[in-house]
Order: C-alpha cells, then structure tokens, then sequence
C-alpha cells in the first residue's frame, strides 16, 4: 500500500471513533491492523519503539483510573489506546509533514487550518529530531543517574520549548517577508485508490459489528 489519499483521513476518523467509543474490547478491532501489517512494509522494530514512547503518555491515563480501582476500564483504556495508535502509526508510515497535511487539502479542509496542521507537524519534527540530538549528547557524557540526570531532562525540555519559540518567531518573519496569505497550494485533487476502499470496508465492519453484537 504505497499510495495514500485523502480517504485515508476518513478510515482513521471512523476506526479512531469506533474504537475510542467502545464499551468492550473485541478481537475484531485487532483486523485492520492485521490486514495493514499484510499491506504495507513496516519497520516493526521502529513502530515499538515509538509505541513504547507514547504509551509512557497513555501510562498517566491508566494509572489515574487504576487509582479508583477500576482495573477493567483501566485495561480497556490501554488497550483502545493501543490499537489506535498502532493503526495510525502503519497507516501513515512514510508519510512526511506536508504530505499529510495536503491530504487535509484535498478534503477541502480551510487553507488556515491546513497551514496549521502543516506547520504544527512541521514543529513536531524539527523538536523529535532536536530532541534525539541532545539525548545522545547525554548518553556519550556519561550522564548518571539521580538528581544530576532529572536536571539535564529538565534543562533539555527547557531548552526545546525555547527553541520551539524561536524558530516560529523565525518563520513569521519569513512567511510575512514572502507575502505568505495563510494558504499552502497543493496542487493535488481528492482521490482514492482501490485498495484504500478495501482497507475502508473492512474498518466499517470491524467497527459496526461488535455494537450490533451489544445490541
């Protein structure tokens, strides 16, 4: 599955949906990962590690439920999480910023909002790369453990929010400099490719199926 389109916007919205919503996990939510993993060439050591990292954030959701004692929902929240993520994440596996954002564009989605999508993951990138640079510095330093390593994380996140505000002070000046009418032209028309409407149908089953099984 090499070809993306705009219907890929779609499929995530109504699995995200479906899945976020559920009362109960079922097994068929598992299906579209499955027939994603047989369709597209993923990296898996690279997909567990960035799953690894955004379950550290996930990890504050559970724990604050599983502090009320509801072990079940607590499960239930990771698991929905999980899945979500992982669909995603091969979805939309070698995708870069503009290349999503333009499937935005082809929804015909506001050129603002588009432009924001775009620069927001355009941000996110440049602070993931940053980020990755000065923790390998602090690994060849030798950085211990205890108090001295929490400060360097500190002194790290610190210094991303402060680059982050220097660089879109940066890109304000330069947009405004060149004219820039808060609109990004693509180029590009909505299009959807058959394999697409596949993937499409099977997330429509996978998800309606387990409400009318409830029923």
């Amino acid at each position: 599955m090499k070809n993306h389109g705009a219907l890929s916007l779609i499929i995530t919205a109504i699995y995200s949906f479906g899945v976020g919503v559920s009362a109960e996990f079922s097994p068929l939510f598992a299906l579209p990962i499955l027939l994603l993993f047989c369709l597209k060439k993923i990296a898996v050591l690279n997909l567990l590690k960035k799953i690894f990292f955004l379950n550290l954030f996930v990890a504050f959701a559970v724990f604050s439920v599983m502090l009320t004692r509801n072990y079940e929902l607590a499960l239930l929240i990771a698991l929905r999480a999980n899945l979500i993520m992982l669909f995603n994440l091969m979805l939309f596996a070698g995708l870069k910023e503009g290349q999503i954002a333009g499937l935005f564009s082809e929804l015909k989605f506001s050129a603002k909002f588009v432009s924001l999508v775009y620069f927001s993951l355009f941000f996110v990138e440049i602070l993931r790369r940053e980020l990755g640079i000065r923790l390998l510095a602090l690994r060849s330093r030798g950085a211990g453990r205890g108090l001295f390593r929490l400060k360097a994380y500190a002194n790290i996140v610190a210094l991303l929010v402060i680059l982050a505000l220097k660089k879109s002070a940066s890109l304000e000046l330069t947009l405004k400099a060149r004219g820039f009418k808060s609109q990004i032209l693509w180029g590009q028309k909505f299009r959807a490719f058959g394999v697409e409407i596949f993937l499409l149908i099977c997330v429509i089953i996978c998800v309606i199926l387990p409400y009318l099984e409830f029923l």
